[in-house]
């Protein structure tokens, strides 16, 4: 049987012990509440179907995260360090979320969390990994800590069901930029030397910026090179075409071996500077690995032979960095008819 007894606050407490079960207890606003729901309870613990939800409803979701962070996130790829650890701070400190606790972030939550980033201006893209390492944390709870959440499901995975009907948080389309031939000449003509031999680097070998600012001189060996940290943490080793190697020989030695010694962030800033200066819109530094993707397949190399020098683990997602010109295939096919 449950005890109900009034409080000091006027509220009303009900505690019930059942043995084989931890005891149960609850604050309500009247007493009415208090003996509703000892029945409730009650039922459901003799009927097998009762779920224990005091562990959420006394663990802070900013603390949660903060145990995630600290005891899983360490076990994933180094690269996700980073990018995890920025997700974790964003959701912790959420207007929407920093509040609740696991058994009040409902999914009512989730989507006003959802609204306050789309209000924020931040792409469906980025909400949508926001919203992954949530549930992510939330089912490494359940499994891991054995919390048993109120309603019995994620309510991330809850808001993303009712989001596919209104379609309101989609991933945005992969873009489909190609650098063409008079920019790619106003490029080369108006950097400087080094990020010349960047922009080179990287359209022939599809190496992604941070790849080439780490690759050294003593790493390549028989025209290859060898790329031992990788976003995917899987090392490579890419064939070096002469026009690459041509532009390696090129470069002045460094005390350190790095080939061309600058910083992501540097290359992107001067690409940016220059594409304004020279009146080219809409081109990014990570376009260069689509193109460079685009051209291998031109060239007719295979999906392993592409794979094998983008570091790619699936045609799906090398199928994101391919834009192939549909001119170019009618060029072929009318080339192939012609013969």
């Amino acid at each position: 049987m449950a005890s109900i007894k009034k409080l000091p606050s006027g509220a009303w407490r009900a505690l019930i012990r059942i043995k084989g079960y931890p005891p149960q207890s609850g604050t309500f606003r009247t007493k009415a509440q208090a003996e509703r729901w000892a029945i409730s309870t009650e039922d459901q613990i003799r009927s097998g179907s009762f779920r224990d939800t005091s562990a959420a409803e006394n663990r802070l979701l900013r603390d949660h995260l903060a145990w995630y962070l600290e005891v899983l996130t360490p076990c994933k790829a180094p690269s996700a360090l980073k990018r995890e650890t920025s997700r974790i701070r964003i959701l912790s400190e959420s207007k929407a979320l920093k509040n609740c606790t696991l058994a009040t972030l409902t999914t009512d939550a989730v989507l006003r969390y959802i609204d306050g980033r789309k209000n924020d201006g931040v792409s469906s893209d980025t909400i949508i990994k926001e919203l992954g390492t949530l549930s992510h944390a939330l089912d490494a709870g359940v499994s891991l800590l054995r919390i048993s959440l109120p309603r019995g499901e994620n309510p991330v995975k809850q808001a993303r069901e009712l989001l596919k009907y209104t379609r309101s948080l989609r991933v945005n389309p992969s873009r489909d930029r190609r650098l063409l031939p008079d920019e790619e000449k106003k490029l080369l003509g108006g950097l400087h030397p080094l990020m010349q031999a960047v922009v080179v680097l990287l359209l022939e070998s599809g190496m992604r910026r941070e790849e080439l600012c780490k690759a050294q001189h003593k790493q390549i060996q028989n025209s290859t090179l060898h790329i031992p940290e990788t976003k995917t943490d899987k090392s490579r080793t890419i064939p070096l075409s002469p026009v690459a190697l041509e532009t390696i020989r090129s470069l002045p030695k460094r005390d350190d071996d790095l080939l061309i010694g600058m910083r992501p962030d540097s290359i992107t800033q001067a690409f940016n500077r220059a594409c304004k200066r020279l009146g080219i819109s809409d081109l990014r530094v990570h376009d260069l690995r689509h193109e460079a993707t685009s051209r291998f397949f031109e060239r007719g190399f295979s999906i392993p032979e592409v794979a094998l020098i983008t570091g790619h683990s699936d045609w799906a997602s090398l199928k994101r960095y391919t834009q192939l010109r549909p001119q170019d295939l009618v060029d072929k096919l009318q080339g192939n008819q012609s013969n």
